[in-house]
């Protein structure tokens, strides 16, 4: 049964603890080589991603249909390998032509466009490219 807004509210609380357990198993437990219950929980964290994205698709009337889902940060990065595939795989179950994309922009990017619309400022295609050409590299995102 799908996940509601309200009750992955509810769980909102365990991301933290989710994620930090995630790392720690990328780092300590690589998937190629990695155990059991690292593999448990990364597809775990997957299938919750997948959750949140079907239900942001829900909300807005996307669900079923062939939608960009774009996975942005560094928890997305080429170490979660498993965990992407995973959320992937799980969305397209309910979305089977969900196009999935790894955005060439950190999300503070998103914030950047909001608070320039939110000053008035048309976001031009030239707008994002001076963006992305000045935008720190994700190293400098990695924490």
């Amino acid at each position: 049964m799908p996940l509601a807004v309200d009750e992955m509210l509810r769980n909102r609380h365990l991301e933290g603890a989710i994620s930090a357990i995630v790392e720690f198993g990328c780092k300590v437990a690589p998937e190629t080589i990695g155990d059991a219950v690292a593999r448990r929980i990364l597809r775990q964290q997957g299938k919750t991603l997948g959750d949140y994205a079907l239900v942001a698709a829900r909300q807005v009337g996307l669900e079923g249909t062939s939608y960009p889902l774009v996975l942005a940060g560094s928890v997305f990065g080429h170490s979660y390998k498993l965990m992407n595939d995973t959320l992937v795989a799980h969305v397209r179950r309910q979305s089977p032509a969900v196009r999935m994309y790894h955005s060439e922009l950190q999300p503070v990017a998103g914030a950047v466009i909001m608070a320039l619309e939110g000053a008035g400022t048309r976001c031009t295609s030239l707008v994002r490219k001076r963006l992305r050409d000045t935008m720190p590299g994700a190293e400098f995102f990695a924490t």
